[in-house]
């Protein structure tokens, strides 16, 4: 694919195709906002453009009442409820920087109570629900159960993976889940959307359209818009766009996380882009690695042979984890894996980048024998002979993850910074 003759100073979005699926989901958002107590759950893969859908929902919405209608729409993987609640009070256009969140909560229900009033009750959009923390899924039971009169203070659109339908059926999230008036899900586009995305995409950013491109894009993009919309940034030599960037910004900013320095995607096509240098080494036996052995390696060069020893191994960018991974890309607790002699389950302790497991993105994944793990700019290789059988990982919640980590972090970092206890001077006589 060849490139153009001068350096692109960015990556040129576009609309998204919109197929017969994408259309019935949007009509039926509309729907739902038109019910006095209308919510909404869209779910969908990873990259099948949720974010652009409910981006789309809300200006339609906008349009048809002529800009009346406040659209909030935020990403809440990640964020606080401090966050979300200044976003919204900005979206209203009453900033209150230095509101606590009894304050700010109080204030969003006024302004949203007048709104409501007046006929154009304003509408919640968030996305990634399905990766929100406790505190924010709380906050969103907490905004559903407004009522103004005889109807809901809010419209809501949440949307997610699928893992968000699981969350909805809990107890706790009965107020939200009385309140659903639609269920919608986006599949995957047929091929020829997909294809014709390609081609926009590249005529955006001055790239010949040739069929070979084409063919091997549709293929590595798997009919999934945001994956493709990555694909052809990388492919053009540009920094792929954050998901929330592809086709229109959200507009709504939440406090990133304490370490968040950057945020890097990795590409879908990682395992391949650089070979892995395992220095030819033999696999230990179980006398000298009874849970296996981590290659590390980075830019195809082999720069550690961690030995698995401990139940228990911390990844990250801090100096006391077990395996250090010095880079802005790496979160300062990134991953933990859970071991046992036959098997491994690793798992994302609410990084800022995220991980892959060969090629695949996952939050946590049961580790088999030669598996490539990718965390920032390092890729890392699981060996242990007696772990060849894919059994799924148990799935551990948030609580559960940080009742795991939280102590392993105190030990290490108390045993990073233990000091020589100083001698008391002798009193003269």
């Amino acid at each position: 694919m060849s490139a153009t003759t001068e350096p692109l100073a960015g990556f040129a979005p576009v609309p998204f195709v919109t197929d017969a699926n994408r259309e019935q989901a949007l009509e039926s958002l509309a729907a739902a906002y038109a019910q006095p107590h209308g919510l909404s759950i869209l779910t969908g893969a990873p990259g099948c453009g949720l974010s652009a859908l409910v981006s789309e929902h809300l200006q339609r919405i906008a349009k048809k009442h002529d800009g009346d209608v406040v659209a909030v729409h935020i990403d809440v993987r990640g964020a606080t409820v401090a966050g979300v609640l200044l976003s919204i009070l900005e979206r209203f256009g009453y900033p209150l920087p230095d509101a606590n969140e009894t304050e700010s909560l109080a204030m969003t229900h006024v302004i949203a109570q007048h709104q409501t009033d007046h006929g154009t009750p304003p509408i919640l959009a968030f996305d990634n629900v399905d990766e929100a923390k406790p505190p924010i899924l709380r906050l969103i039971v907490e905004l559903a159960n407004m009522k103004q009169q005889r109807q809901s203070t809010y419209r809501m659109v949440l949307a997610g993976g699928d893992g968000l339908s699981h969350i909805i059926a809990a107890e706790v999230m009965q107020p939200v889940r009385k309140r659903v008036a639609c269920e919608a899900r986006v599949e995957i586009m047929a091929e020829a959307e997909s294809r014709q995305l390609i081609r926009m995409l590249l005529e955006a950013n001055q790239q010949e359209t040739d069929d070979q491109s084409v063919e091997v894009l549709w293929h590595a993009g798997r009919g999934l818009p945001g994956r493709i919309t990555r694909l052809v940034a990388d492919s053009v030599g540009a920094h792929a766009p954050l998901p929330a960037d592809m086709l229109s910004p959200t507009g709504d900013a939440f406090e990133e996380p304490s370490d968040a320095t950057e945020i890097r995607r990795i590409p879908g096509d990682a395992q391949s882009a650089i070979p892995f240098d395992d220095g030819g080494t033999e696999t230990l036996g179980d006398d000298q690695a009874p849970y296996g052995e981590i290659l590390v390696n980075c830019n195809g060069q082999l720069l550690e042979r961690y030995v698995i020893r401990r139940r228990k191994v911390l990844i990250g960018r801090a100096p006391h984890n077990d395996i250090v991974l010095p880079s802005r890309w790496v979160s300062r607790h990134h991953a933990i894996i859970i071991c046992k002699p036959d098997a491994a389950n690793l798992i994302d302790v609410n990084s800022t980048n995220g991980m892959s497991v060969n090629s695949r993105q996952v939050r946590q994944q049961a580790l088999m024998h030669s598996d490539i793990v990718v965390i920032g700019d390092y890729r890392l290789k699981y060996r242990n002979a007696k772990a060849r059988r894919r059994d799924e990982a148990d799935p551990l919640s948030e609580t559960r993850v940080q009742r795991i980590l939280a102590p392993e972090v105190a030990k290490r970092e108390a045993e990073s910074t233990i000091t020589p206890k100083k001698r008391r001077p002798r009193r003269k006589r």
